[in-house]
């Protein structure tokens, strides 16, 4: 984060529903963000998703249903850049 000024997530890549994408959520979305504490979505949040739900709040907060446990196998990791606008 220091050297971009964005936040880093890690990610249990097992819990994740196939191909990951960025895009606006979708109506009545809601994501379980770390810290236990659930954000209603609207249409102009930009997230991170799986096939079937946002796994981030882009640039915010990971979600806390994909992240990573004792059990951990596999490990996404996200260091994902938004550019700034002018």
């Amino acid at each position: 984060m220091l050297e971009s000024g964005q936040p880093m997530h890690v990610f249990d890549r097992d819990k994740i529903n196939g191909n990951i994408e960025v895009r606006f959520a979708k109506p009545k979305e809601t994501i379980e963000i770390l810290g236990e504490k659930e954000l209603k979505l609207t249409s102009d949040c930009l997230v991170i998703a799986d096939e079937k739900e946002p796994i981030a709040f882009a640039g915010i907060s990971g979600g806390l249903k994909h992240s990573v446990s004792k059990k951990l196998k596999t490990l996404l990791l996200s260091l994902p850049f938004f550019h700034p606008l002018s």
